[in-house]
């Protein structure tokens, strides 16, 4: 797939589980 779409979805995982990396998105 397009690298901007894999992006994006690495992106929503980052902001649906900000805790378990401890980031805050």
């Amino acid at each position: 797939r397009p690298l901007i779409i894999a992006v994006k979805e690495n992106e929503t995982v980052l902001d649906d589980t900000p805790d378990k990396i401890g980031i805050d998105a």
